[in-house]
């Protein structure tokens, strides 16, 4: 294997088993993924100053796959990074 392919390898494996943890519940929330929880139970045109485009991922997800809204957070932001 490339050292290319072992990097790629090792950086999905790292965010794969981050994602896995948070989704399992090891690590709790933290502040801003809260929030986007929250606000990603229905669809709106801001949240405050900021722009609602993560929360929007988050509900068009959940429509699309039944999972938690955590899970559907969780793999948008894995997906981004």
């Amino acid at each position: 294997m490339t050292a290319f392919r072992w990097w790629a390898l090792g950086l999905a494996l790292l965010y794969g088993g981050w994602a896995a943890a948070r989704g399992w519940g090891i690590a709790g929330l933290e502040w801003d993924e809260a929030e986007q929880v929250l606000h990603a139970q229905r669809l709106q045109w801001g949240y405050g100053p900021q722009p609602p485009m993560m929360e929007w991922l988050v509900w068009a997800l959940r429509q699309i796959v039944p999972v938690s809204p955590l899970v559907a957070l969780l793999a948008i932001k894995a997906a981004l990074l």
